[in-house]
């Protein structure tokens, strides 16, 4: 006797193509030898959407056994993947070699081009210390900027009221000064104010 019961198949297959502009995401790829699969539902999770690169691989599912009811699962591409993580550890990634790891007890965001955090308030609240490496610095505020710590410590060249390199120097506690003219002795060598 027959079993005429539809059947699931799961089949794998390489993505050609995504169309990501409506409510679902779309894909078309191949599948066995000279098998075309259009128009592919991607499954996706809750708050997380990718575009995976073309010949990303991809497991299909064909609900019922229905060539016309494929959806795509799992899809993801090895060269891209990034290997040799701990057990246990997340890695958020893309095709451009950006991306956010979670490792243990260590979060590190990678980009090659620059990172921008855009919100109304911004806080950093570093319990035991907060370190800057940068090459260049800038600091604009609209309005006032406030530091509060019980040691304010400046080492380099400061120039206050002005370009850098530019003004005066700043006389120190016990400086000799001439009457309408610059001071003549113990100075800063550091401080200048414009």
């Amino acid at each position: 006797m027959r079993n005429n019961t539809p059947r699931t198949q799961l089949l794998r297959a390489l993505l050609q193509s995504v169309d990501d502009s409506g409510p679902q995401q779309l894909m078309k790829l191949t599948g066995l030898v000279g098998q075309t699969i259009g128009e592919a539902v991607r499954s996706q999770l809750f708050g997380l959407s990718t575009v995976p690169p073309k010949d990303a691989e991809a497991l299909m599912l064909a609900i019922g056994g229905g060539a016309d009811r494929f959806h795509a699962l799992g899809v993801e591409h090895p060269k891209y993947r990034p290997t040799n993580q701990p057990d246990g550890s997340t890695v958020l990634y893309d095709a451009y070699g950006d991306m956010v790891s979670i490792v243990q007890k260590e979060m590190r965001i990678v980009h090659a081009k620059s990172i921008t955090v855009v919100a109304p308030v911004v806080e950093v609240d570093a319990k035991t210390s907060l370190t800057l490496k940068v090459g260049k610095m800038i600091v604009t505020a609209e309005s006032d900027v406030s530091i509060t710590a019980k040691t304010i410590e400046l080492n380099g060249q400061v120039t206050l009221g002005g370009p850098a390199g530019a003004g005066q120097p700043v006389a120190k506690l016990g400086s000799s000064t001439q009457v309408g003219g610059p001071v003549v002795g113990n100075v800063s060598t550091n401080v200048k104010v414009v």
